[in-house]
């Protein structure tokens, strides 16, 4: 029965966790809207189970914009409305790869690739192919976490990459702080300082 009821629902609504196993069975079409995980004092907000969103081409995934802590019933409306749009207008070919990525899984994503390009034959081939995980074993081998564990190093009270994931002494402080500069001035009004971005760096490399 609980197989049948996600077989058919349009909306589907899970923060980080196990809750969001569900959206595979979701239909064609489906819009999964991921609240992610708050963090009241740390700036590590994250959606854990994203890359489920990205490797489904038949649905399609929003997120939470940044936020330190609750759900606000505005901004959840209009997650409610945009995902209503997306089903009025239909799916009519796969979702676009990236595109069921949050901020985070974007940036996450672009390290791997940039950091690793040579081990698999540089971007050109990337792009007509994918390298997985399990053919890099590095720094990006997360283990039990997630790329919001990652991605916010360096930053005021996020977590020392070198203590969460694997291959730490070849992590790239360098080209990680560049790629959320890049994301932040590329969308500026994604933060919660203004214009400022997801990751608050205002497009500067700090």
């Amino acid at each position: 029965r609980h197989m049948e009821i996600i077989g058919s629902t349009d909306v589907h609504i899970s923060g980080g966790g196990t809750g969001q196993m569900y959206q595979t069975f979701l239909p064609d079409g489906a819009v999964h809207i991921n609240l992610g995980t708050p963090t009241v004092d740390l700036p590590e907000q994250g959606f854990m189970e994203e890359y489920m969103a990205e490797g489904a081409p038949y649905l399609r995934a929003l997120y939470y914009p940044r936020r330190k802590a609750g759900i606000e019933k505005g901004i959840l409306v209009k997650l409610l409305l945009q995902a209503r749009t997306l089903l009025t207008q239909g799916l009519h070919e796969p979702t676009p790869v990236n595109s069921n990525l949050s901020p985070v899984g974007l940036v996450f994503k672009a390290y791997c690739y940039w950091a690793h390009r040579w081990q698999v034959g540089g971007l050109e081939a990337l792009a007509k192919s994918r390298a997985t995980l399990l053919d890099l074993r590095s720094e990006t081998t997360l283990g039990n976490h997630f790329p919001e564990d990652f991605v916010y190093d360096g930053l005021e009270g996020a977590h020392d990459v070198g203590n969460v994931v694997g291959g730490g002494e070849h992590f790239d402080k360098c080209l990680l702080q560049a790629l959320r500069a890049s994301f932040d001035e590329r969308f500026p009004d994604s933060g919660l300082q203004g214009r400022r971005g997801w990751f608050g760096t205002g497009g500067k490399i700090s």
